[in-house]
């Protein structure tokens, strides 16, 4: 609620927030001639609608027999009463809603240095979070290369190794190749050594045979002196009488 003088006073400031309005609107230039038309018809219709409301107001204003002036508002659920209501107290300064936009901007102030400050520690720890980064960028790096070296050093290893194994497989095979040749010459030593046992075998018997034939020959000689005794015997005897008798 309000005083007819300010009441009055606000019948100016709408009347010079009417004719700012319709000011405003014909400095709008668009693009395109059809927008130009729209907007020239627009234009237009707000300068009637301003003219219209300016002689309301002014009818208002001298036939006022109020020395307050009380408004009510009506009209269908979300039709924007409230925002209008809560316009209205803005523009004219209402003294709750006043001290309610001066309360909302303290705490807009509060809540924008909140940001800030939760803006700076954002920013931080973003910082923080980049040099932690760069550190584990790094060590990955550096662990990167280790194993790259690691892996390097392990493919000569294993060429070196490769061809340690093909050395030794050569060798081996060189091995084998002696063993075989050795087993070949074991083979044909066994069949000498067989040969030489049969050999051995023979002469064993041809020494048995030997043996047996020495033994028959020593019976003859003994036999055969045996009788050369006999036989001289005899003959001495023979002699004996022979010579006696002569």
């Amino acid at each position: 609620m309000a005083n007819k003088e300010a009441i009055t006073k606000h019948y100016e400031e709408v009347k010079s927030s009417l004719d700012e309005a319709v000011k405003e609107s014909f400095n709008i230039k668009l693009d395109g001639e059809k927008e130009n038309i729209m907007a020239k018809g627009v234009q237009n219709e707000l300068s009637r609608i301003n003219k219209d409301f300016k002689k309301e107001i002014d009818e208002l204003q001298n036939d006022s027999e109020w020395d307050k002036l009380c408004v009510a508002f009506f009209g269908e659920t979300n039709s924007g009463k409230s925002t209008l209501i809560d316009t209205l107290r803005i523009i004219y300064k209402e003294e709750t809603r006043t001290e309610s936009l001066r309360h909302n901007q303290e705490e807009l102030k509060k809540a924008e240095k909140a940001n800030i400050n939760n803006y700076e520690l954002v920013c931080k720890n973003i910082e923080t979070y980049k040099q932690e980064m760069k550190a584990f960028l790094k060590q990955e790096k550096d662990i990167r290369y280790k194993q790259e070296k690691t892996i390097k050093e392990l493919g000569e290893k294993n060429n070196l190794l490769g061809n340690n194994l093909r050395e030794q497989k050569e060798k081996n095979n060189l091995l084998d190749n002696n063993i075989r040749g050795l087993k070949g010459k074991n083979n044909l030593l066994d069949s000498n050594i067989r040969e030489l046992k049969g050999k051995n075998n023979t002469l064993d018997n041809n020494v048995e045979t030997l043996k047996e034939q020495n033994q028959a020959l020593n019976h003859i000689i003994i036999r055969n002196r045996n009788i050369s005794i006999v036989l001289c015997m005899i003959i001495g005897i023979l002699s004996f009488l022979i010579g006696k008798n002569i």
